[in-house]
């Protein structure tokens, strides 16, 4: 074969053709998931607010065990009583109120440019 003949063109056309609408189609998805995007990153800081007034409360709450623990005479820091108290704070202080990650936009779609790359093949060698 020295050159692509007519019918490789057609078919290489109607394979380029299909590329281009079936990318149209993905790029209309992306919009879509775009706005699902920006609706579930607008949920997920809802959460991270919520989860600043778990903190908050959570120091609170901390503090005021630890007021109690420092009305508590040293002879009541040796105690069981004392170290099952101090247990339960920690349980508190090791609350994971670590904010969730938002949802990053899909990377796709907006680069493709296979069709043009394979409209641009060489219909035959050069000399």
């Amino acid at each position: 074969m020295k050159k692509l003949t007519k019918n490789h063109l057609l078919v290489r056309d109607d394979l380029s053709e299909k590329l281009k609408d079936s990318l149209a189609e993905i790029i209309l998805q992306r919009g879509k998931i775009e706005d699902e995007v920006k609706v579930m990153n607008e949920k997920i800081t809802s959460y991270n607010e919520l989860l600043v007034e778990v903190e908050n409360w959570r120091d609170d709450i901390v503090g005021e065990m630890e007021d109690y623990i420092g009305e508590r005479s040293e002879k009541w820091s040796e105690t069981d009583a004392a170290n099952y108290y101090d247990d339960w704070k920690s349980e508190f202080e090791n609350l994971d109120t670590s904010p969730l990650d938002e949802v990053e936009e899909p990377d796709y779609g907006e680069d493709a440019s296979h069709s043009d790359d394979l409209e641009a093949l060489p219909e035959q060698p050069e000399s």
